[in-house]
């Protein structure tokens, strides 16, 4: 997502990118390193970057390694650049607020209930403890990249959403493609100039949103199933420490802005495919 965004809507204040893989690819902007069984060239890497966007990571799936979560935030913590090291922006997750009545703020207590959240909580501590200048993004769902909307092919039959009591579907904050890559951009090129960021930060869209509007929205059919009760009705984020740091208008949050930008970066895919 954040090279389709930045290769069409290059970042201002942002010179000089460079890439990390640990496969083969394509193109001279691409660090082949891996984390895990190379400190020297992760730490090589890092001495010539003022910013590092640290996204890497392991989601939740029945036989995932979540410890690979711990190991690689270790990893990329334990690189000590003097004189001045990078600053790390680094991937978290909204799960780690819990089940929160309201929008949760960055200030609230960690509830990690999940393996995935626990794992996520674990980064956090490991990052903010290490004596690098770090902000760790608490990330909601991005469009795109959450079970609802990717990948983006044709589902066998309706998608099946959660329906609560109330009738309504899951809430939570999103972010579209586009809206990611360009608030992303703005957090680096303001650590990249020396403007302090905090430690910890809700990354989304401003709002909440139901997952049945964006369906709606996307013209796509679902069928309603009665929620589990281990089913979440809603967790959303108080992004008015982000809206702060970066220009993110309100409508942002809006369902057919959200699917516009999904189906741009969807487009954009399906032509490189």
């Amino acid at each position: 997502m954040l090279r389709w965004r930045w290769s069409t809507h290059p970042p201002v204040g942002l010179r000089g990118v460079k890439w990390q893989t640990r496969g083969d690819v394509d193109g001279d902007n691409w660090l082949r390193l891996d984390p895990l069984a190379d400190a020297e060239a992760l730490s090589s890497a890092m001495s010539d970057t003022d910013v590092v966007v640290d996204l890497t990571g392991v989601v939740p799936r029945p036989d995932a390694d979540l410890s690979v979560n711990q190991a690689l935030a270790r990893a990329v913590a334990a690189v000590k650049t003097p004189p001045t090291p990078p600053h790390v922006i680094f991937a978290s997750t909204a799960a780690v607020y819990g089940r929160p009545s309201r929008a949760a703020r960055e200030s609230d207590p960690i509830v990690a209930e999940s393996a995935y959240a626990q794992a996520k909580a674990e980064v956090e501590q490991i990052f903010c403890s290490s004596g690098l200048s770090v902000t760790g993004l608490r990330i909601g769902n991005v469009a795109g990249a959450d079970a609802l909307l990717a990948p983006m092919t044709p589902h066998e039959g309706p998608i099946r959403l959660d329906q609560f009591p109330d009738g309504r579907s899951p809430r939570r904050s999103y972010i579209g493609p586009a809206t990611l890559g360009d608030a992303l951009a703005a957090l680096a090129s303001c650590a990249a100039s020396g403007q302090p960021l905090p430690p910890i930060l809700n990354f989304a869209a401003p709002g909440e949103v139901e997952m049945a509007d964006l369906l709606r929205a996307a013209s796509l059919d679902w069928q309603n199933d009665p929620a589990p009760a281990s089913a979440l009705p809603r967790l959303t984020l108080d992004t008015t420490l982000l809206q702060s740091l970066v220009d993110m208008p309100v409508d942002l949050g809006d369902p057919a802005v959200i699917i516009q930008e999904w189906r741009a970066y969807s487009d954009a895919s399906e032509a490189r495919a």
